[in-house]
């Protein structure tokens, strides 16, 4: 007989993993009453209940995000108090779940957009957000238009598209399903949305304040000269951005977890250079192509910190250079023919 007659344990043993935040994933952002706080909505079989009900826009931005080409297996759905400010509803729907990248605001009311890109750009770590608007303010650049204040305050985690026709901002938020950095923000088309009928002068206002239009060029509908931030940055730089700046921390972090010590030595700072080369590799490697691959990192002399930074445990002075690939946009080209 053994104490397992009369006791029976069994232990498995799991190695500890690191929470890896996901670039992939599309809160839809919403204010109502009645709906939970937060839910995850499955795209192959939804509850409609979470959305709202079938005649909610709601339930319209999710059916037109999940019409697009790339489609991601479940979004999460985040619900704002009529008491209070977007900046509380955004703070307590991330207390529940934060798992999401992309917002997708469910509103085309100038007052809430600001509100929002304020809560957005605040946030930490860093987020990107997609509006719609529908406002003829901003197609005839009226002046201190919703895009035009937008791009005035130089928002880089915020993007805008003009749309009379539905939700077009989930359209563009479907792209974040494809590798961080592997692709850009221009020449999609988002199906379910009417390309615009505009003139050159409303596409210039347009373009002048970073705003995105979907038209139709030569039979083929697609976001034409956009992919630009509010701030006037390209979004896919910014997506890429965000993505390995949270790697390398996840990763440099991990390694102070899981050893029994990173050394304040030459040593130690090898390992920590190791992390950072190893996630800059995999940005300049397929399937993501977000930089070139002649990056250099710099390691800090561990001999020459300060008397407070070592006392503190502190080590600074990593870096690295890495110049983005970017993407093709508009193309020149000139031919002579010889007789």
């Amino acid at each position: 007989m053994t104490i397992r007659n009369y006791v029976d344990v069994q232990i498995t043993l799991e190695s500890a993993q690191l929470a890896a935040r996901g670039f992939n994933t599309v809160m839809l952002l919403f204010e109502d009453e009645a709906l939970d706080r937060t839910a995850i909505v499955s795209t192959s079989d939804p509850d409609d209940a979470l959305l709202g009900g079938t005649s909610s826009e709601l339930y319209a931005a999710f059916q037109t995000l999940t019409s697009q080409e790339l489609v991601p297996p479940e979004v999460v759905v985040g619900v704002k108090r009529d008491a209070e400010t977007w900046a509380e509803a955004l703070s307590t729907i991330r207390e529940e779940n934060d798992s999401w990248y992309g917002i997708l605001p469910v509103t085309k009311v100038a007052s809430d957009i600001t509100d929002i890109a304020v809560a957005v750009e605040a946030i930490q770590p860093q987020r990107q957000c997609f509006f719609v608007t529908d406002s003829s303010d901003v197609l005839d650049g009226v002046a201190s238009n919703v895009a035009e204040t937008l791009a005035n305050e130089g928002y880089q985690n915020s993007n805008i598209i003009y749309s009379s026709d539905g939700w077009a901002n989930a359209g563009l938020a479907s792209q974040l399903g494809r590798a961080p950095g592997s692709f850009t923000f221009n020449f999609k088309e988002i199906r379910g949305v009417a390309p615009e009928d505009i003139t050159a002068t409303q596409k210039q206002n347009l373009l002048d304040n970073n705003c995105q239009v979907q038209l139709e060029v030569k039979g083929l509908k697609r976001t034409f000269n956009s992919g630009m931030t509010c701030g006037g940055e390209w979004i896919d730089i910014m997506h890429g951005v965000d993505w390995l700046t949270a790697r390398i921390s996840e990763d440099v972090f991990a390694l102070e977890c899981t050893q029994p010590k990173v050394p304040y030595t030459l040593e130690g700072a090898v390992l920590i250079d190791s992390e950072i080369k190893k996630n800059l590799a995999v940005a300049s490697d397929e399937p993501h192509n977000f930089i070139k691959d002649n990056f250099e990192t710099t390691i800090p002399n561990t001999n020459t910190q300060s008397a407070a930074n070592r006392g503190e445990r502190k080590l600074e002075g990593f870096q690295f250079e890495a110049e983005p690939t970017g993407a093709t946009h508009f193309v020149k080209i000139r031919g002579n023919l010889v007789i």
